[in-house]
C-alpha cells in the first residue's frame, strides 16, 4: 500500500503548485503491476500526451476540412473514455454513455448530412 499511496500523491504535487512537498517525485510508484519513477512517469506524460499529441493534431487538423475537424474533435473525448476504460479500468456512469452516444450520433449525423449545392440561376444570354 506505500508505493500506491505514493503514486496518487504525485498528481497532488502536480495540482497543488508549489504547495506540496516536491520529494514525491523522487519516489516510485505501481501502475499497473509495473513499478517506476514519479518523475519518469510524469516527464513521460509530459512528452507523449502534451507535447507530441498537440503537434500531431495541429498538423493533422491542416489537412483535413473543417467538418471533419470539428467531428474528430469531438470524437477526442469518446476516445479517451474508451482508452480510460480499456486500460485503467475507469468506470462509465450512465450519464456519460448516453452523453457519449449523443456526441457518436451528432458525428455520424455531420458526417453523412451533405450541403446540397445551391443552383444558380440561368443566365440569359443576349444577342447584339
Amino acid at each position: 500500500m506505500g508505493h500506491d499511496r505514493r503514486g496518487r500523491r504525485a498528481p497532488a504535487v502536480l495540482a497543488a503548485g508549489g504547495t506540496s512537498p516536491w520529494e514525491a517525485f523522487t519516489t516510485e510508484a505501481t501502475l499497473g503491476g509495473h513499478t517506476l519513477p514519479v518523475l519518469g512517469a510524469y516527464l513521460w506524460m509530459v512528452v507523449v500526451a502534451t507535447v507530441v499529441a498537440y503537434i500531431l493534431g495541429v498538423n493533422a487538423v491542416r489537412r483535413l476540412s473543417a467538418a471533419v475537424g470539428a467531428t474528430v474533435a469531438s470524437l477526442e473525448v469518446i476516445g479517451g473514455a474508451v482508452v480510460a476504460w480499456a486500460l485503467l479500468g475507469e468506470a462509465l456512469g450512465l450519464f456519460q454513455i448516453i452523453g457519449g452516444l449523443i456526441v457518436i450520433s451528432g458525428a455520424l449525423l455531420a458526417q453523412t448530412a451533405t450541403a446540397k449545392p445551391v443552383a444558380e440561376p440561368e443566365r440569359e444570354l443576349s444577342r447584339i
